[in-house]
């Protein structure tokens, strides 16, 4: 019987970290580009979707993160690269401005690091 606990346990462990580290979603999209601007949304439900946004260089662009989720990891977007780290809350929508000059990757992730998602300049 504790042998048996013990393999439940390895097993719950090895779920988590392949479900919030391991794991690669590929959802994508290309950013919808209209009067020489684009604009694009990612929903945060249970992680971000997509969580890979293509955006056309040279071409300014806007992206907005809308929140569909409860959780406080997620409640929260973080990256480096875009200077973003607001808190947002359900039913709530924030507007970032993505730098599209030069091609790149801008990666963002949730408060706790969990969740991952990224926009891709090309």
């Amino acid at each position: 019987m504790r042998s048996f606990s013990i393999l439940i346990a390895v097993f719950i462990i090895g779920f988590i970290i392949w479900w919030f580290f391991i794991r690669e979603v590929n959802d994508t999209e290309l950013a919808k580009a209209d009067q020489n601007k684009q604009k694009a949304q990612i929903v945060i439900q249970g992680g971000y979707s997509p969580s890979t946004l293509f955006l056309q260089k040279g071409i300014p662009a806007e992206v907005e993160f809308l929140q569909k989720d409860s959780t406080a990891c997620l409640a929260e977007v973080r990256s480096a690269e875009l200077a973003l780290d607001k808190k947002i809350a359900p039913g709530e929508k924030v507007t970032i401005k993505v730098p599209t000059d030069q091609a790149g990757e801008y990666n963002y992730s949730c408060g706790m690091n969990m969740f991952h998602g990224k926009v891709v300049v090309k």
